[in-house]
């Protein structure tokens, strides 16, 4: 394998793997906010009772 291939082909892993982890922290921190704000409505629910 060439140079010029072999260095094609470190920047197309590398642009999916940057890809594949920020989806996968937002879609992590978006489920964390979730889960938060279902926990807050939940023991605002509870406190009322």
């Amino acid at each position: 394998m060439d140079p010029f291939t072999s260095a094609v082909l470190a920047a197309t892993l590398l642009a999916v793997w940057s890809y594949v982890t920020y989806i996968a922290v937002r879609r992590g921190v978006r489920d964390g906010l979730l889960d938060k704000e279902r926990d807050a409505a939940k023991n605002a629910a509870d406190s009322v009772r």
